[in-house]
């Protein structure tokens, strides 16, 4: 079902937000001199969030949208470093952030 895109921000929001649940938050709204945002894409998502934040007027300086990273589930690196598995975490997290997240143990529940 093809819905009809309007040119209000609003409308396109809410169809952004109806078809794509991650775009939910539209963080891109808190971006401001002050709260300055580098969100990384994720493969299919990353042109609709820039042009979301784009029609909305957001300030390019202050909402910076980086490329499309690897599709890595959180959960799933958070289970790896619960078991240690550093064959999985080197396939997930960089070197630095690995031995940072094991000898912290930040990602604990």
């Amino acid at each position: 079902k093809k819905q009809q895109c309007h040119s209000t921000s609003k409308t396109t929001a809410s169809i952004l937000q109806s078809n794509l649940p991650q775009v939910k938050k539209q963080k891109w709204r808190k971006a401001s001199k002050t709260n300055r945002f580098i969100t990384m894409g994720r493969k299919g998502d990353t042109e609709k969030v820039a042009q979301a934040a784009a029609g909305e007027g957001v300030n390019p300086a202050y909402f910076i949208m980086g490329s499309d990273l690897p599709d890595i589930s959180s959960t799933a690196a958070r289970d790896a470093l619960f078991r240690r598995d550093y064959s999985a975490l080197a396939e997930m997290l960089h070197p630095t952030v690995m031995e940072r997240c094991l000898d912290h143990q930040s990602w604990q529940r």
